[in-house]
């Protein structure tokens, strides 16, 4: 048994198909059909059932399929300690993308990516879509560039770019002298739509109210294709304002945002939350966040308006820096932590790294005040003294939680004095009756 067999074991469980698993393996099928036998034989277990061109796992087929994947991790896992042993990581990374992100945005960060570590083999798996999700779920791919959100919960998500999805024409097109266009604007024109997508999906309820007036003259799977059939006259189409930068610079393209409200666009890089990356891995991460740094940046310029001080309370405005104190307060996002990050810090140097739940509650509560309650990530506090002290002063700054006065509960008498109770309201009853009875006789 080698680890080329289990490999190929893997394709065929993922694929269900020997054709298909020889393709990816680079094999033929009746070396594909060799390998297995020759498993099953050192095994002394039959893995797949075979029911004409459909296939299936035996029991014992699934049982197998979880220690050979333990097996293919451990032996990656292997790998790329070995080769971080050296000053220069080696390895590869395979990033999942769709056709616009393959062409407008992988080759800049590759070009990044390869001046930093030119000792990875960068590879893209091209696909649309949820296949993104399975491909990083899958372990097919390392990362994973989408349109956001995503719902798969086991993924780890680090949105790092917004755009505009916007209707695009020609140059001389009629509608080309709009500020916005409204859905009805496009009732009289041919309509070139993605052929599946969260953009058509989102295109489909922007359209609802006139559905049934609407011409829809093609629908295509190819951003490039889509430009050219629109240059060509073919139609309107629509895209994101990167998709066509080049063409609206150079006169054969115009794109218009959508009314009534912009049909925003965010691009995320995703990942599993269970995969121990390595430092190839967080390399890939932290190039992507800085090429779109300016981008994040002024998406977080924004969110950060109206901000106070956490130590102080005073207004910082846009400021970076507490006024009245001298804190500097800080939205970023950063790689290493993978997530969106608040910064606190003094003007001194050590730092303390911590994931929010690590943090007290009473200083997870005034943060997310200071940040409108919007900082969901990891919590970063940047002062002189360590963890402990640098908590324990952060904590004393709320101030102490004021008492509740719990009501005391109403006192009810024990039983045994109601019927005490009843038994003298009795005798003295019935010791009236007596009394005016022989009162009148005497």
């Amino acid at each position: 048994m080698d680890f080329d067999q289990i490999h190929t074991f893997l394709e065929i469980v993922r694929l269900k198909s020997f054709s298909k698993a020889a393709q990816t393996c680079y094999r033929t099928q009746p070396a594909i059909s060799a390998q297995i036998r020759q498993l099953e034989y050192e095994l002394k277990a039959e893995l797949f059932e075979r029911f004409g061109s459909r296939i299936s796992l035996t029991a014992a087929g699934k049982l197998f399929a979880q220690y050979a994947d333990q097996l293919m991790e451990t032996r990656r896992q292997a790998q790329n300690a070995l080769s971080e042993l050296e000053s220069t990581p080696r390895g590869e990374l395979v990033i999942a993308a769709n056709e616009a992100t393959c062409i407008y945005v992988l080759p800049a960060v590759f070009a990044e990516y390869k001046e930093q570590f030119p000792g990875i083999q960068l590879q893209v798996n091209r696909s649309y879509g949820s296949r993104v999700v399975e491909a990083v779920m899958e372990n097919v791919a390392d990362f994973g560039l989408t349109q956001l959100p995503v719902g798969e919960k086991r993924v780890q998500v680090v949105e790092i770019y917004r755009d505009e999805i916007h209707c695009i024409v020609p140059a001389g097109h009629p509608l080309a002298a709009l500020e916005r266009v409204q859905a009805e604007d496009l009732q009289p024109y041919p309509l070139l739509l993605p052929q599946s997508g969260r953009t058509r999906t989102r295109l489909n309820a922007w359209f609802e109210k006139i559905e049934d007036d609407i011409r829809v003259s093609m629908e295509l799977d190819s951003t490039e294709t889509m430009k050219k059939f629109v240059v060509a006259g073919l139609g309107v189409s629509f895209l994101a304002s990167l998709n066509c930068e080049d063409e609206v610079a150079a006169g054969h393209l115009k794109t218009i945002p959508l009314a009534p409200e912009p049909m925003t666009r965010k691009l995320g890089l995703i990942y599993r939350k269970d995969k121990a990356l390595s430092k190839a891995a967080l390399g890939f991460i932290e190039v992507v966040l800085d090429h779109f740094g300016s981008h994040t940046r002024s998406s977080v310029a924004v969110r950060s308006a109206h901000m106070t001080c956490p130590r102080c309370s005073t207004e910082l405005g846009t400021a970076s820096a507490c006024t009245e104190c001298g804190m500097r307060f800080i939205r970023q996002v950063t790689g290493v932590i993978k997530t969106s990050a608040v910064l606190i810090s003094t003007r001194e140097d050590d730092v303390f790294y911590g994931s929010l739940h690590e943090v007290p509650s009473k200083l997870r509560h005034r943060l997310e005040e200071a940040t409108n309650g919007s900082n969901s990530g990891t919590i970063l506090i940047a002062d002189k003294g360590g963890r402990e002290r640098i908590l324990a002063r952060a904590a004393e700054t709320q101030p102490p939680p004021q008492p509740t006065e719990v009501p005391k509960p109403e006192s009810k008498p024990p039983v045994w004095a109601l019927w005490v109770g009843a038994v003298l309201l009795i005798l003295a009853t019935l010791i009236i009756v007596l009394v005016w009875g022989k009162w009148p006789n005497a």
